[in-house]
């Protein structure tokens, strides 16, 4: 069947679709017109290219709402800490029966997840319910079929999925069904196409996204169903694995033509310390001294304190929305990495428009290798530096090990459902509170219950000959005391409800310290 079969709609009408955006033009293409976004990367071994990965994101500098991964790699998720990316949380899938292949999917922590592994036949698969404030925003089928698996059982499977899907639904990933209608299209790829329109999906990804030496193909797809009218899709001018990275920006909020394209300020203080300083040594404490009530006179202490930070701040309005912050900036991205990736980019383009040209390709080949040794390198060295500069305080190298391996930041794809006695499962979150309040409630006397009586009655323990009870007096605190705790604060804590950073303090020790002492006579 060649060409462009009839009875196959053209999307261009409701989809804007872009071909090979350069990287750091992405975040124009994602204006605040859309409110969701996809990402998808073939990635060929996690393992080997997270630090690729990050570098990729650092240089696109947008925060996607998703962003899927196929052929990850991963054997099983005991390690997946290591892959964290912050503001995210991760969900994974590997394959059960053999190496290779799966698929994971991070998600803005900003959402409500709900994850379920579904099966098709010779893919690995994961489905996530994605909500916001209570509403749903869509459901991502993260897919990725191996060459090898079958595929008339796999369209099977899938013609079961479809229709079971929630219609606000997204499938993404790499499908290894050409849908280039420049090549000849096969059976099997008329018949996913036919099989997807029956139930009213259609792919947004109209451009190729591998490039072999005989023929461009249409590999990586992200069909949704309910389109709005602002749809975009793009590939994105970028090599990691032998695929092109694929995206979809949508909007699922109500934009009013009053509201759009424009982004609320936020307002944040930054404390002149020098000038908080000068401050304080020439405050007047009179207000403290009066007071012969202790928590009057703190109240007083913590009043001035407050207006001598208000006097030594500035305030700056930054654009809530789109922040041109590096989101994904890492210390051992040095600008070298950067220009090394953006040459490869360019290579990686030549080798495309050259594919028979031995030269352009071993040349291509080469100098993707020396970049991918470059980025291993950087990132190790960095890490290597950073362990060194805490090896004697293992308090400090335990915490580095536990940055590295993110062990408290993996979300859970498999949670135990709550179930009542007759093992239905209970989903009304006020029914979960009181089953869960009752619990905690009730632990300590179940506990007890539990436990066989004691052989030896408790009141034996008092009143032990010989047992020194040590004396406590009350003494006043003096100032070079209230110094020394002042020096021990750590300006890594956050503030108390008094809002006074720990570092207005500690800077200002030798002038407070008196103050102190005198609010707490």
């Amino acid at each position: 069947m060649a060409s462009k079969p009839n009875e196959y709609y053209d999307i261009s009408d409701f989809v804007h679709h872009h071909n090979q955006i350069s990287p750091n033009l992405v975040n124009t293409y994602i204006s605040h017109d859309f409110d969701f976004s996809v990402l998808h990367i073939n990635m060929q071994s996690f393992n080997q290219k997270m630090g690729q990965l990050e570098l990729f994101l650092a240089t696109l500098d947008v925060e996607f709402s998703c962003i899927a991964i196929s052929e990850t790699w991963f054997e099983d998720n005991s390690f997946l800490g290591q892959f964290n990316l912050e503001g995210y949380n991760l969900f994974s899938s590997s394959r059960e029966t053999r190496s290779g292949g799966g698929v994971c999917v991070y998600v803005k922590s900003q959402f409500q997840t709900r994850v379920e592994t579904v099966r098709l036949e010779g893919s690995g698969s994961l489905l996530v319910h994605i909500g916001e404030a209570g509403r749903d925003v869509c459901s991502l089928l993260a897919l990725y079929r191996s060459p090898s698996g079958h595929l008339s059982s796999f369209l099977g499977d899938l013609a079961e999925m479809l229709p079971s899907l929630p219609s606000s639904s997204v499938v993404v990933g790499d499908i290894n069904i050409d849908v280039n209608y420049e090549n000849t299209l096969d059976k099997i790829s008329c018949n996913y196409l036919d099989l997807i329109g029956k139930y009213g999906y259609f792919n947004t990804i109209s451009s190729p996204t591998r490039f072999g030496k005989t023929k461009t193909s249409i590999l990586d797809h992200i069909l949704i169903k309910n389109y709005k009218q602002n749809i975009r899709s793009f590939t994105i001018n970028y090599q990691i694995a032998d695929h092109l990275p694929v995206c979809l920006a949508f909007s699922y909020k109500q934009h009013s033509d009053n509201n759009k394209n424009t982004s609320t300020n936020a307002t944040f203080q930054k404390i002149d310390y020098q000038l908080l300083r000068d401050n304080l040594e020439n405050c007047d404490w009179h207000s403290v001294y009066i007071c012969t009530d202790t928590n009057l006179a703190f109240n007083e202490f913590q009043t001035t304190m407050t207006e001598a930070i208000e006097r030594s701040s500035k305030s700056f309005k930054i654009k809530s929305g789109k922040s041109s912050r590096k989101s994904f900036q890492k210390e051992w991205m040095t600008p070298e990495l950067f220009k090394l990736t953006k040459k490869r980019t360019e290579l990686h383009g030549k080798a495309k428009d050259q594919p028979f040209n031995k030269t352009v390709q071993e040349q291509y080949v080469n100098f993707r290798n020396f970049v991918t040794t470059r980025i291993k390198e950087a990132k190790r060295n960095y890490f290597k530096f950073q362990f060194s500069q805490c090896k004697n305080n293992q308090n400090e190298k335990w915490r580095f090990i536990k940055s590295l391996l993110n062990k408290n930041r993996i979300a859970e794809t498999n949670c135990i459902a709550l179930k009542d006695d007759q093992q239905k499962v209970i989903d009304d979150p006020k029914a979960v509170s009181e089953i869960f309040n009752k619990f905690f409630t009730n632990i300590g006397t179940n506990l007890s219950m539990a436990l066989p009586p004691p052989k030896t009655d408790f009141r034996q323990y008092f009143d032990l000959p010989n047992l020194q009870h040590p004396k406590f007096d009350f003494h006043l605190i003096g100032v070079q005391e209230i110094i020394d705790i002042l020096k021990s604060l750590s300006i890594k804590k956050s503030t108390g409800h008094d809002k006074i950073p720990i570092k207005a303090l500690k800077d200002n020790k030798y002038s407070l310290a008196p103050e102190i002492g005198r609010a707490h006579v």
